[in-house]
């Protein structure tokens, strides 16, 4: 789970932080928007872990996979059924997100009067995904913070890593 945080100044602003969702990032998840510690401790041994976290965190992501899944689809719906098309969509939002990029096409204004109709029903589609992620969460019994702190020990643990593995593994077999 990768976490991003965006500022963009531009009167689309809402509506191109959705490309994460679009653009196979993660949903992001904000510990300070769920009510817990913004920075949380980082976990200094792999055995701060549990093998039962390890596994509630493993079947979190899963869910939060598909939760994902369902938006990136609803987005993209939602751009085709527009008419403007991904591609071009995708385009756009990469600009907004980097003004030194020059795009092939300037924006028209009709385009410009559907990224704003688009608004609205994208922003709540994350909305609503970002609900289901904290849902997921809670359902395994873990808050944004112990999930953030799983996920970066996972990367600089690689002991971690195989330890979850192993939970996995046991966790599929009959």
């Amino acid at each position: 789970m990768m976490m991003f945080e965006i500022v963009i100044n531009t009167p689309f602003s809402k509506l191109f932080v959705l490309l994460l969702v679009v653009g196979l990032a993660p949903v992001r998840l904000s510990a300070q928007e769920s009510g817990q510690m913004q920075n949380p401790e980082p976990i200094s041994s792999p055995e701060e872990v549990s093998d039962e976290e390890l596994q509630r965190f493993a079947i979190s992501s899963d869910r939060i996979g598909d939760v994902q899944q369902t938006a990136r689809e609803e987005i993209i719906a939602a751009v085709e059924e527009s008419g403007l098309g991904m591609e071009r969509f995708s385009e756009l939002a990469a600009s907004f997100n980097d003004p030194s990029m020059t795009l092939e096409n300037e924006i028209t204004q009709e385009e410009e009067a559907i990224l704003n109709q688009l608004e609205p029903q994208m922003v709540k589609i994350e909305l609503d995904a970002r609900e289901q992620v904290f849902v997921q969460l809670a359902q395994e019994g873990l808050d944004v913070g112990r999930y953030q702190q799983i996920f970066h020990a996972l990367q600089n643990f690689p002991s971690l890593q195989d330890r979850m593995n192993r939970v996995v593994e046991q966790d599929e077999q009959p």
